[in-house]
């Protein structure tokens, strides 16, 4: 039996459900994905040693009242029987740095990790008091457990979420610490409207709010300037990622969507700036 557990139910690349840890009688809503390579595969996981002093600020993972955050880097079992933060899954794709981690803001998601999201049925955005006292619980119940050395996580999926609520059932949680809503997709803020370049210029629109991208791909440059091409993972100025690029166009040896004006950061933001001499995708 394992110490945590995180029951779910996939929507495409996303996974929603609950995370829940049997001991202490303690379930949050959570999600995962759709972002990178999509939701934290299915599998026997456990959080590695490391976790314990591991916090960030990340506005990706922090959301008002929950400023400094604990996230928890899990290792997958493979079929050698062993721990590997690194690893293939189903798919053939190399995963890794997958974290239990606060999904900061507005339902945005995660790039692979498992977000946790607050109040059961918690759809509020921004995050509200509430999530982030449940969110500041799970955070200290994961802790407690990893300080004692039972760090053994489980990750399952169910087609409905009747199958999932059952399952919660087994662990022997009840109707009241299981609301189906969990185990449905979320709608999120939609982006502001983009605004329309100029006919016939090829040029992105411009954005009054956003962020400036910090970091990019050091093999492609652009623009006479010859700055580097940013792409989905890319870090802003306030440590936050790009999490959605051009669906056509990929970047430097690892083939990641290259990022543009007006794409979705992991903290509900958007890029702010760009090369305007290229247009992408």
């Amino acid at each position: 039996m394992a110490d945590i557990y995180f029951i779910g139910v996939e929507d495409g690349s996303t996974a929603y459900g609950q995370l829940a840890i049997p001991s202490k009688g303690f379930t949050t809503s959570a999600m995962s994905g759709p972002w990178g390579q999509g939701d934290t595969p299915a599998g026997d996981y456990r959080i590695v040693d490391d976790a314990t002093t591991a916090k960030t600020s990340e506005e990706g993972m922090t959301f008002p009242g929950h400023r400094v955050a604990r996230k928890f880097h899990l290792a997958a079992k493979g079929p050698d029987g062993q721990y590997h933060t690194t690893f293939k899954d189903a798919k053939g794709n190399t995963r890794s740095n997958i974290l239990i981690h606060a999904d900061g803001g507005k339902w945005v998601g995660t790039l692979g990790c498992i977000g946790i999201r607050g109040t059961p049925g918690s759809t509020g955005l921004p995050n509200s008091a509430a999530d982030a006292d449940v969110v500041t619980q799970a955070e200290n119940d994961l802790n407690d457990l990893d300080m004692a050395g039972q760090r053994d996580v489980s990750v399952e999926y169910y087609k409905t979420p009747e199958e999932a609520a059952a399952r919660m059932k087994e662990l022997a949680f009840t109707d009241k610490d299981i609301d189906r809503r969990n185990f449905e997709p979320k709608k999120a803020d939609p982006p502001p409207p983009k605004k329309p370049a100029k006919k016939g210029s090829g040029k992105p629109s411009k954005v009054r709010r956003g962020r400036k991208i910090v970091t990019g791909e050091a093999s492609v440059l652009v623009g006479d300037t010859r700055l580097q091409m940013a792409y989905v993972d890319s870090v802003h100025e306030g440590g936050a990622r790009i999490v959605q690029g051009s669906p056509s166009v990929f970047v430097g040896k690892k083939r990641r969507p290259a990022g543009r004006v007006d794409d979705p950061t992991s903290d509900g933001d958007l890029v702010a700036t760009g090369e305007e001499t290229v247009a992408v995708g």
